[in-house]
């Protein structure tokens, strides 16, 4: 039985990006695969795109929350695979990257923590690829010296059932990268 991924998308008023997103978790053609989406109670369109894709959804909500930390927090508490990741509504996951996440979990079960590289993209920015740095210590991790982007970690979910802290606004997932490292936890790095 092959594992099972688990994806949540945090979302709030973010329907011109949210389509694109949804689209890029359900093209990966990977199963068994749970995505669960917590909105804010968004007022512009997203709702209506989310309904689009409800029968392929294992939950969804929108009602009003704590932002963004809270939403991925409410998604976890919901999520039952065997591993966990979530993406923002403003970005999206490359062809073939479910497989390539879970063939290597599948063929390494005593990793727990992969981040592979990442492509940067949007308004304002050049688009680019970034080569995972990943954290190797808490050290490393408190000196900023990694480059490892959010969209690219996967985690078992045994190592973050806690969830992230809410009291790290815009710094919860490297909060959760310091607290991972130390308790011994390694990242490791997932070439694209």
């Amino acid at each position: 039985m092959p594992l099972k991924l688990s994806i949540i998308t945090p979302s709030f008023n973010q329907g011109r990006f949210l389509e694109e997103t949804i689209l890029s978790v359900l093209k990966q053609g990977y199963e068994p695969l749970e995505y669960i989406i917590i909105d804010g109670g968004s007022t512009d369109e997203s709702v209506s795109i989310i309904r689009r894709y409800e029968d392929k959804l294992a939950y969804w909500e929108s009602e009003k929350d704590r932002g963004q930390v809270h939403a991925i927090n409410k998604g976890l508490e919901r999520a039952t695979g065997d591993i966990l990741a979530f993406i923002n509504s403003d970005d999206v996951y490359l062809p073939g990257t479910f497989n390539a996440v879970m063939g290597h979990f599948e063929q390494h079960p005593e990793s727990h923590w992969v981040c592979g590289d990442t492509v940067m993209f949007g308004e304002g920015h050049e688009t680019k690829m970034i080569n995972a740095v990943v954290p190797l210590s808490a050290a490393h991790c408190l000196s900023w010296a990694y480059r490892a982007p959010q969209p690219g970690h996967f985690w078992r979910r045994e190592i973050i059932r806690e969830g992230f802290q809410e009291r790290w606004n815009y710094d919860f997932d490297h909060d959760m990268y310091v607290r991972l490292l130390l308790t011994g936890h390694k990242c490791e790095h997932l070439p694209l």
